[in-house]
């Protein structure tokens, strides 16, 4: 090989035979570059083209190359700084040169005309592949969040009995449909209005938490679909506290809740099980009655109240009463006993309680102050010389 080498950067000496064929190879690779790789649009050729047995004859023509990115390095040297210059014009000068290039050096990167067009194109449809592949697999693809079960739907068999559980699943697109359902408890009030044994109007509203039977999830979506609290649990409600409610009076309501609310939830727990369908707490949160039976009780309970105020009134009497006789019959007993005292010991009795109030009577007023004491036969509170 003839010419000189590159001073930078790696360099290869690539053979062509044909100065024709290297041009349009040349301008393939630079339109392919430009339209598909963008790193690759801007690269230094350096091209060394020599003679064969004669020297380059400066006086011919060069290429009108735009925004002057070509000179003249030497005699036998043309320098292209971007792939964005003219192939066409290029590709003309050298179909007119008498020249022959026996070799040519690129820096920085070197290819072949026809393998890099192989290569780019299959990149390319690798490209476009992966691209279509990618989506194609983000479109058989769902998820089922903690708490959700899922039903897939298929267009030729309908509803399949496997239930998908939480995690991410495939499916085929456009035949079949994932259908998620919740199976966390979740509360839901149902108001309903009855009669008592006693045909009294009565307003209840129970809170119920239900969820589905994960296993009965398909049956669920045939029979009931997605909304199946909705369909159900108001109509089985209902049902259920007619035929409990209708039991009691409407005073055994209030003083028998307790047995009612279990009867209730029995029944109905019982009955919402037929449906797929489980209750894990159900309570009584609202119970009231007619406007009549309202006033009704009302007065009664006024009434109650008065009877045991009046009650109370004669029982306390009644308890005065017993204490006034209580009192009398001990002063009859104690006027008795000091009746005989004073037939058994005459004066000396009476003497002796004289000396025992004149001690209390004594200890009184030595502890209260401001009290002056007169001694016996002395007529002044001092004494007075003589």
């Amino acid at each position: 090989p003839h010419g000189n080498t590159a001073s930078t950067g790696s360099t290869a000496t690539i053979k062509i035979s044909n100065l024709r064929s290297f041009a349009r190879g040349a301008a393939i690779i630079s339109r392919s570059v430009l339209h598909k790789v963008s790193q690759l649009r801007k690269i230094t050729l350096l091209y060394h083209t020599v003679s064969a047995g004669k020297p380059y004859q400066s006086s011919k023509e060069k290429p009108t190359l735009k925004q002057n990115q070509h000179r003249a390095l030497g005699q036998n040297t043309i320098l292209l700084t971007s792939l964005t210059s003219n192939s066409d014009e290029i590709l003309a000068f050298y179909e007119t040169s008498s020249a022959t290039a026996t070799n040519f050096v690129v820096t920085g990167i070197f290819v072949n005309s026809k393998m890099a067009t192989q290569f780019l194109n299959r990149i390319g449809q690798l490209g476009l592949g992966v691209a279509v592949i990618g989506g194609v697999v983000n479109s058989a693809l769902y998820n089922v969040d903690g708490g959700h079960r899922a039903v897939i739907f298929d267009r030729f068999s309908g509803v399949k009995q496997e239930v998908s559980g939480e995690g991410t699943h495939f499916f085929v697109p456009w035949v079949q449909r994932p259908i998620i359902f919740d199976i966390r408890s979740q509360p839901r009030n149902v108001p309903v209005v009855t009669g008592s044994k006693d045909l009294q109007n009565v307003n209840i509203t129970l809170r119920i938490l239900f969820r589905p039977v994960p296993d009965q999830l398909p049956k669920i979506y045939t029979i009931l679909g997605q909304d199946y609290d909705e369909r159900v649990l108001p109509s089985i409600t209902t049902e259920v506290l007619k035929a409990v409610v209708a039991q009691f009076d409407a005073g055994e309501l209030i003083t028998q809740r307790e047995m009612v609310s279990q009867k209730v939830s029995d029944d109905l727990t019982e009955r919402a099980s037929q449906f797929g369908v489980i209750l894990d707490d159900i309570s009584i949160t609202h119970l009231t009655f007619g406007k009549e039976f309202t006033q009704a009780v009302e007065m009664k309970q006024v009434a109650q109240q008065e009877a045991e105020k009046a009650r109370f009134l004669v029982e306390k009497a009644e308890q005065m009463k017993q204490a006034a006789i209580i009192t009398a019959e001990g002063d009859a007993e104690a006027a008795k006993m000091l009746a005989r005292s004073l037939k058994e010991s005459g004066d000396g009795l009476i003497e002796l309680r004289r000396i025992e109030a004149a001690e209390d009577i004594a200890y009184q007023m030595s502890r209260s102050r401001g009290v002056n004491y007169l001694p016996a036969g002395q007529q002044t509170l001092l004494s007075l010389p003589q």
